[in-house]
């Protein structure tokens, strides 16, 4: 009985390995004449044919124009960007530039990730003198597990009110749930612009900005010398090709 558990526990292990082994293989490209893979957050608003597919479609852009194979896989967020740092996967998007990727991987800016503050236009607000002192009188919201609950922690801000999903905390400010809520630009204009509300409505000032793009794994730049080069020179153009859609409309 115990040699039987021994064998049973041994296959499993060498079943474990070699599973991992074939899945890493799979995913890392001996040359560029093979599929590289990019990882992107599960159910990604940022993939072609998404409400923010313009970045999607900005990078395939690039890859098409390099002649580069490639294909997106939705991945655990923690997962993709683990996975760039062992190499295994090439890159990941949309992420915003820090110390801590900046470690394992080379950033490449597609734009500027603006965090805007929001309030509605009859709220007696200034938002030059916001401050994490000022979250007793003024309630603070943010989407729960993004960037804009980290940066409002960092800041000090004492969070009240932390839905799942954007569209949850857009509409915590038109109910009062709160009386100031921080988020992206890109995902107030698509609320204003799905609900059609008056961009009168509310009033705004920029919290903070930061570059966003697509990391690539050192590990793979390492090996294919010359790529991020190659990449960099059709940026631009696909940028202009496939521009942002929630950027120029709405509310500033």
């Amino acid at each position: 009985m115990i040699m039987a558990k021994t064998i049973t526990y041994a296959k499993l292990v060498w079943l474990v390995t070699f599973f991992y082994s074939s899945y890493s293989f799979a995913l890392r490209p001996s040359s560029l004449d093979e599929t590289i893979t990019i990882a992107v957050k599960v159910n990604s608003a940022y993939l072609p044919g998404k409400p923010s597919g313009y970045l999607g479609k900005e990078i395939s852009c690039v890859f098409n124009r390099m002649g580069q194979k490639y294909r997106f896989v939705e991945l655990p967020w923690k997962r993709a960007q683990f996975l760039t740092k062992q190499g295994e996967v090439q890159g990941f998007f949309r992420a915003v530039k820090n110390n801590k990727r900046d470690q394992y991987a080379s950033h490449v800016r597609f734009e500027t990730r603006e965090m805007r503050y929001y309030a509605l236009a009859n709220t007696p607000i200034d938002f030059n003198k916001l401050s994490s002192a000022d979250n007793n009188n003024y309630g603070i919201g943010v989407a729960f597990g993004g960037f804009s609950e980290r940066w409002a922690k960092k800041q000090g801000f004492n969070i009240t009110f932390s839905p799942q999903e954007n569209t949850n905390l857009t509409k915590g400010l038109l109910l009062k749930r709160v009386s100031v809520i921080i988020t992206s630009k890109e995902v107030m204009n698509q609320f204003i612009s799905l609900e059609r509300r008056d961009p009168a409505d509310f009033k705004s000032a920029l919290a903070a900005e930061s570059p966003a793009g697509i990391y690539f794994s050192n590990i793979f730049l390492n090996e294919h010398k010359g790529f991020l080069t190659t990449f960099n020179s059709h940026v631009a153009t696909c940028i202009k090709q496939f521009p942002n859609p929630l950027i120029n409309h709405g509310i500033e």
